[in-house]
């Protein structure tokens, strides 16, 4: 989420122009239907780089629409709370979602509920 949270914040502080092409072409993957994916809960992120990807990058536009709102929400504080959480030994997903839901408790319950929220 580290990386979506920096090209989201790039993209609206660098090149505000380009945001609204970036977030159509992930809503449009975002909303694809679910069950052509074998992995879909967040916990199986991991595996879904199996066979030729596509399911991984299904994964990646999920969390770039959640950090959109992250970044709306929090901007550059949540992307250095995120490195300074990185910067410790591995969070788990609760604990990584636990420091999300501080910046904003709307994302976090959303990756509590992934992939059911809207996009």
């Amino acid at each position: 989420m580290l990386a979506n949270l920096a090209l989201q914040g790039y993209v609206s502080e660098v090149e505000p122009d380009l945001e609204e092409t970036l977030l159509t072409v992930v809503q449009v993957c975002w909303r694809s239907t679910r069950s052509s994916w074998q992995f879909s809960e967040l916990t199986d992120m991991g595996r879904a780089t199996d066979g030729d990807g596509a399911n991984y990058v299904w994964f990646e536009f999920g969390l770039q629409v959640l950090t959109k709102r992250l970044w709306t929400n929090a901007g550059v504080t949540a992307l250095r709370r995120l490195i300074d959480l990185l910067g410790k030994p591995a969070p788990t997903q609760d604990e990584a979602i636990a420091a999300i839901e501080a910046l904003d408790p709307g994302v976090a319950a959303d990756l509590r509920r992934w992939p059911n929220f809207a996009g």
